[in-house]
């Protein structure tokens, strides 16, 4: 069974299939810094073991999916430098700081972001790539 894995920076292009969301066991999930498009599957919420979610830096659209409030092991969530729109779900504000201690998206600038979070650890600007920690 898979726990770990780990796509990191392997110029990846398409989406994220379907299957992979079928690996209960994985606690470390990293498509970073690819070129990967389309959307995350409500299927996410299904990953009840994991701790690392990682998609940034991709060309992911749509929203990110409710269903991530059902990640209640998370410790780290990466959905910046992506093109998703919508808000990050208010129900990962629970797990914050206690266990979700590194929670970034596109929330800055604070006048216009492009994917409001009310509980990121970090936000971050889209086009720099600039991420700021947020108090």
């Amino acid at each position: 069974d898979v726990e770990i894995f780990d796509m990191y920076e392997n110029l990846l292009t398409g989406t994220i299939p379907e299957e992979l969301y079928n690996l209960t066991k994985v606690t470390s999930f990293s498509v970073d810094t690819n070129r990967l498009s389309g959307t995350i599957s409500t299927s996410i919420g299904q990953l009840s073991n994991l701790e690392f979610f990682r998609v940034s830096t991709n060309d992911f659209t749509g929203t990110i999916p409710s269903e991530v409030g059902n990640l209640s092991n998370a410790m780290l969530l990466w959905f910046h430098r992506t093109r998703f729109t919508g808000t990050v779900p208010e129900s990962l504000c629970v797990y914050r700081p206690t266990p979700l201690q590194i929670l970034q998206a596109d929330c800055n600038p604070p006048e216009n972001p492009s994917v409001p979070c009310l509980c990121c650890s970090d936000c971050c600007n889209r086009d720099s790539g600039v991420c700021l920690a947020q108090a």
